[in-house]
């Protein structure tokens, strides 16, 4: 899928969700702020095909937005904290090849990964107070120590 088209249906998903229009960032590597009104919060999102992680986004507070493989029925869109990608790609992916050069992706997640990023689907994340945004940013920044 191209770029262009994967920011527009990242795009439909959070207004659909109930998020404000997604706001471009200025400031690489960030692509969007994706905001809620009512209760007030904001985070700092980058758009990938797939489930995405890389050394170099460490410690940056950002969330990565992907969507589940086009071939899925609903195609469900999630955002996580990088830093929980990371976590999970050091407890089960730290010998792989991909994991020692820095990056790991992936495009299917697993039933395991499903239920895992469960409390990440878009719809879910809306819905979040911005105490809760902050203790998951907080809980974030642990898995990086």
């Amino acid at each position: 899928m191209r770029k262009s088209a994967l920011f527009s249906e990242f795009r439909s998903k959070a207004i659909a969700a109930g998020f404000e229009i997604p706001i471009k960032s200025e400031s690489p590597p960030v692509e969007y702020v994706l905001c809620r009104k009512n209760p007030t919060w904001a985070i700092q999102v980058i758009v990938k095909g797939r489930l995405w992680a890389e050394r170099d986004l460490l410690k940056q507070n950002i969330w990565i937005a992907f969507p589940e493989a086009e071939n899925t029925s609903p195609r469900n869109w999630y955002i996580v904290p990088h830093g929980v990608i990371v976590a999970h790609c050091k407890i089960r992916h730290a010998n792989t090849q991909s994991w020692k050069d820095g990056l790991y992706h992936k495009p299917r997640l697993s039933k395991d990964m499903v239920a895992l990023y469960e409390q990440y689907k878009i719809e879910a994340l809306c819905g979040y107070s911005p105490e809760l945004i902050q203790l998951l940013l907080m809980q974030n920044a642990k898995k990086w120590e």
